[in-house]
């Protein structure tokens, strides 16, 4: 616990972009001294923004990812980081991925009411805002919470999502299937350079 508070703590350098020929090719790739943020755009102005700790240990510190959204998106555009159904799961780096809607996009979900503190309550304990973040606590009831309205697909919808689901999954099958044709490709190439010898 020592060592990930420490990290936490640390003060904070503003982003740079990155030299190109970076790892993410495409991306737009943003360093500061704490984390590498990687920036994909879907060309309606959503965004998608893929973030690993430089030390390439696990991020759970939600000011920090708050913090990452304002300075490469927006502080007022809005994000999610979505908890997949295991079907479309991708965990393989230590690696979060926001998706940052739209400029003015208000997605209808969650708080509705600005309440920010570093006040302790009771054994809920708050560290104290290091980020010149303005605090505010809104006086009498507590914070309203707008609830997604979910409902089920119609039959027709869920014929959709399933010819969706297989699309990606024969699109993914045929990239490995590409792949592996081009490893036993060099595999060839370089049998036939060793029997040459």
């Amino acid at each position: 616990m020592g060592k990930y508070t420490k990290r936490v703590t640390k003060s904070w350098t503003e982003f740079e972009r990155a030299s190109s020929g970076d790892l993410f090719g495409e991306s737009t790739t943003f360093i500061n001294n704490l984390y590498q943020v990687s920036v994909d755009e879907d060309g309606e102005g959503a965004l998608h923004l893929s973030i690993v700790s430089r030390d390439r240990t696990p991020i759970r510190d939600w000011r920090h990812l708050q913090r990452i959204k304002n300075e490469i998106a927006g502080p007022e555009r809005e994000a999610v980081e979505v908890y997949p159904a295991n079907s479309r799961l991708v965990d393989t780096n230590n690696q979060y991925h926001l998706w940052v809607f739209p400029e003015g996009s208000d997605i209808q979900i969650g708080f509705q009411q600005r309440h920010v503190t570093n006040r302790t309550w009771g054994a809920h304990k708050q560290r104290e805002l290091d980020d010149g973040t303005e605090i505010s606590e809104p006086q009498g009831a507590r914070t309203k919470v707008v609830m997604p309205k979910f409902r089920a697909p119609t039959e027709e919808e869920e014929v959709v999502l399933i010819g969706e689901k297989i699309s990606r999954a024969e699109s993914t099958i045929a990239g490995w299937e590409s792949e592996l044709e081009e490893l036993r490709a060099r595999q060839r190439e370089l049998q036939k350079k060793i029997e040459e010898k």
